[in-house]
């Protein structure tokens, strides 16, 4: 198990999918779009606001 610290957003995120009985792949999946979010606001996607989100579509 690795010794890195989750942060809220990412626990409460793991929960909230573990209580809706997501698949493990599933859950990987949104994981990896929330890491790409991210990047892509260079924040954590819990700062975003809908004018930042809707400069993400393709």
């Amino acid at each position: 198990m690795s010794t890195t610290t989750l942060s809220p957003l990412r626990r409460r995120m793991i929960e909230d999918m573990s209580l809706r009985n997501l698949a493990p792949r599933t859950q990987e999946a949104y994981i990896r779009g929330c890491r790409k979010l991210a990047a892509f606001l260079r924040r954590s996607p819990d700062t975003a606001t809908a004018v930042n989100v809707c400069g993400c579509r393709p």
